[in-house]
Formats: C-alpha cells, sequence, structure tokens
C-alpha cells in the first residue's frame, strides 16, 4: 500500500539571508546591506522590536523570495530606444548644381 502515497510537496516557504541576495545580484554582503537600507528592500526582522538596521544590520535578518523579486520587478529599467539612423546623405555636389549654390551665396565659383 505504500507505493500508491501522494507526493506531499511542503507549502513553507524558504526565506532568503543577506548572502543568499549577495549571490543573486552578485555583490559583497556589504552593498546589500547598503541596498536594504538605502533603497528599501522588503524584509522580515526575527530581532527585538524596535531593533534598527546598524552597520551590518540585525542578525535575525530575512527577506521572503516573492516579496524581493516583486521589489526588482518595480525597479526594473529598460533602455531608451535607439534613434532611428539618418538618412543617407545625397554626396557631393556637382556641376551645375554647384555653382546654383555658390550664386545663390552670392559668389560666381571663380577665385581671383
Amino acid at each position: 500500500m505504500d507505493e500508491c502515497r501522494p507526493l506531499v510537496v511542503s507549502a513553507v516557504e524558504r526565506f532568503w539571508t543577506v548572502d543568499d541576495l549577495a549571490e543573486r545580484w552578485g555583490f559583497e554582503a556589504t552593498k546589500v546591506w547598503r541596498v536594504v537600507k538605502e533603497l528599501g528592500v522588503p524584509f522580515v526582522s526575527f530581532d527585538k522590536p524596535g531593533k534598527g538596521l546598524d552597520t551590518k544590520g540585525p542578525k535575525q535578518l530575512r527577506f521572503r523570495p516573492g516579496a524581493v523579486m516583486r521589489w526588482e520587478e518595480e525597479r526594473e529599467r529598460v533602455a531608451a530606444p535607439a534613434a532611428p539612423p539618418k538618412a543617407p546623405s545625397a554626396g557631393p555636389v556637382k556641376g551645375n548644381a554647384r555653382r546654383r549654390q555658390f550664386a545663390q551665396l552670392g559668389w560666381d565659383g571663380v577665385d581671383r
């Protein structure tokens, strides 16, 4: 009868640590602390109430993966689209067209 047991998957979500975020983002742990303090990464603190984020942060600070991913998505940016390419130039003006341009400027095209 053991062969028909349904697979039970735990619904418990594993919290991330500062080291997990450092690995995820490719940062040093000290940079993660700075980002948490300055940019408001959502976290759960298991320290005593009222304990603030000091230089290294509370020891019992954890992050919900879903909340961190939403926070990342809110800050995701896309570069501005590239400017459309310029139309190719007509090239140098030759012959009579060049003389007409000079005439419009008041020059007959002759060096004296």
